[in-house]
């Protein structure tokens, strides 16, 4: 992955989900838990997220 400039946030569509938490997980642990029948590592630590520009068609923009 190539860092083009820092940021405060990052954004992702959040159409038809209930985000409830948002946490940063270790490195490897998406694939930890495939190679361990699906149980994941303990998070690292929970980020602060928002639910921002509320749209019914396209789903509301999750900033975290």
């Amino acid at each position: 992955m190539m860092v083009v400039s820092d940021t405060q946030y990052v954004s992702f569509d959040s159409q038809a989900l209930t985000v409830e938490s948002v946490q940063l997980m270790p490195a490897g642990s998406a694939m930890a838990a495939t190679l361990n029948a699906g149980v994941i590592p303990e998070p690292m630590n929970p980020l602060s997220f928002a639910m921002k520009y509320p749209n019914p068609q396209t789903g509301d923009v999750l900033a975290v």
